[in-house]
């Protein structure tokens, strides 16, 4: 065994160790979050809870041996090329689904939506609402068209 390989090692564990903790921390604070909420919603608490239990992570609380013995494997050696191909098959890749990709066109109407939005169409159909109640006066007429171009030009640009 080469100086190079325990020096790698060690650098490995670390790297495990610093993992570890760093995920230990980011449950506990987690833990503490759900357990405010939960005294916020007490009712709808419980079906959080039965999700956690079901995903449970246990891999950041148990040293690097144990870790390697659980889920069948060793630090130096790695898997088999027979196990890694079955592990593959069973489990699919190690990698994060991609998120749900809302259409663009749902994005750009979703832009109608926004406060601002709704205030400056109902100021139109309002203006509107003053021409058809006064035909003669053109203002309102014109007021309207441009609050719905200001909605449209808001709309693309923050599109």
């Amino acid at each position: 065994m080469h100086p190079e390989d325990n020096h790698q090692d060690a650098i490995d564990l670390e790297i495990v160790r610093t993992f570890s903790e760093a995920s230990a921390r980011i449950e506990e604070k987690l833990d503490r979050k759900s357990r405010r909420q939960r005294k916020k919603k007490k009712g709808e608490g419980d079906e959080q809870d039965n999700l956690k239990k079901e995903v449970e992570m246990w891999q950041h609380q148990v040293t690097v041996e144990e870790l390697c013995e659980r889920i069948g494997t060793d630090v130096e050696a790695g898997l088999s090329a027979d196990e890694a191909k079955m592990r593959l098959e069973k489990d699919g890749p190690n990698q994060l689904s991609p998120p749900k990709i809302t259409p663009w066109y749902i994005k750009l109407l979703l832009q109608f939506t926004n406060f601002f939005a709704i205030i400056l169409q109902v100021a139109a159909i309002l203006s509107f609402i003053g021409f058809a109640l006064t035909p003669e006066n053109t203002d309102n007429l014109y007021l309207g068209i441009v609050l719905y171009f200001v909605v449209i030009f808001t709309a693309l640009f923050t599109f």
